[in-house]
């Protein structure tokens, strides 16, 4: 699987994605990465990408390389936070329900909390917690004050704006509640799908209504959405409720998305092969030969069935190209020739994960 980034040495602790309003909308959507050792605590801005070339990451600058369109990802940093004190140890991050972000920060010399030098002045050991140094920050707009929106579980309406808040913990809370909440929570539920602007906020309201007595409906409906991050949030759903995946699958397999073309062929790792090859090689049709993360997808749709996907494929194109060499590399078979592979080059002894050999074998990774 292809690196989103390469961040470089560091002690990675705590993580989530930040779905609220309040921050600038440049950090909307974002990954929220504490990192330990470098004293920093970095936002993740994703967006689509066929290739994820790696690489340290400089903050601020998309890494060289990457597309604007494809099957992966690729990220731009941004340091949200960073400590000139080099005991400032962001250990976790959440968010607030008012949309504000809280840090943790254990505040200790050695990372890994191996040199632990936290006591009072004159005391040799500590006995309590209340001896122990640490610190919680709160990141919000200059001049923002700290807020407690209502929280309303008793109404359908409490429920669904509880549905949309930043915060995980509420979010949990509406949801158990409309999922036992019957015909009025899945009305508003539908009102929240078909008005909301947010795809975030119609997706959770999609993951809900798919799990309705009318469930399947909603899917299908979703499949056809304009919204590509709706699309593929469909097609999870679809896998949720058991459908007929690999009908799903072929149905959306032309789909101008190649991120939910690429949900499709990893959803054919779960399916027998005569279920999945026909599907496996519909969208493989696709792979232009360049984009690394669709050929992963590929691969792990693939998995144990590779033989009769390489058949199936050989018997519908006879022909020979740099995209047919890398399909039979990823299925185990060659290794693509020189011209047929990719421009970067190795740093190293290449390895083959799958394997997980310590040396090259034939078919080893050769990028």
């Amino acid at each position: 699987m292809p690196n989103l980034l390469n961040t470089g040495g560091g002690s990675p602790t705590g993580i989530a994605v930040y779905e609220g309003d309040l921050l600038p909308e440049a950090y909307r959507g974002a990954l929220i990465h504490c990192d330990a050792g470098p004293n920093v605590v970095r936002a993740y801005c994703t967006s689509p990408s066929a290739s994820a070339p790696t690489g340290v990451t400089k903050p601020g600058e998309p890494l060289p390389g990457a597309t604007d369109a494809g099957a992966g990802y690729k990220a731009v940093a941004t340091e949200l936070l960073k400590g000139d004190d080099k005991w400032f140890r962001p250990s976790d991050v959440c968010v607030a329900p008012d949309g504000s972000l809280l840090v943790a920060d254990w505040y200790d010399p050695g990372v890994g909390g191996h040199n632990m030098q936290d006591k009072d002045p004159g005391e040799a050991k500590p006995t309590d917690w209340h001896h122990f140094r640490g610190r919680l920050y709160r990141v919000a707009p200059t001049g923002n004050k700290p807020a407690v929106p209502a929280l309303d579980l008793t109404t359908a309406a409490g429920q669904v704006a509880a549905l949309r808040s930043p915060n995980v913990a509420r979010r949990y809370l509406a949801y158990t509640a409309l999922r036992a909440g019957g015909a009025e929570a899945n009305k508003a539920l539908d009102d929240m799908f078909r008005t909301d602007p947010n795809p975030r906020m119609r997706a959770r309201a999609l993951w809900l209504l798919a799990r309705s007595a009318d469930g399947k409906r909603h899917v299908e409906a979703a499949l056809k959405d304009k919204d590509e991050d709706v699309r593929i949030a469909a097609f999870r759903a679809a896998r949720l409720i058991k459908l007929d995946v690999p009908a799903v699958a072929m149905a959306v397999a032309s789909d101008p998305s190649l991120g939910l073309a690429r949900e499709a062929a990893v959803a054919m790792n779960y399916e027998p092969a005569d279920k999945a090859v026909p599907v496996l090689v519909k969208l493989a049709e696709r792979y232009d030969g360049n984009d690394r993360w669709y050929l992963e997808a590929l691969g792990i749709g693939a998995t144990g069935k590779e033989d009769a996907f390489l058949t199936a494929w050989s018997a519908a194109h006879k022909e020979t190209s740099p995209a047919a060499e890398k399909l039979a590399w990823r299925m185990k078979k060659v290794e693509p020739t020189a011209d047929a592979a990719p421009a970067t080059k190795p740093t190293g002894k290449t390895v083959d994960a799958r394997t997980r050999t310590g040396a090259p074998e034939e078919g080893a990774r050769p990028f």
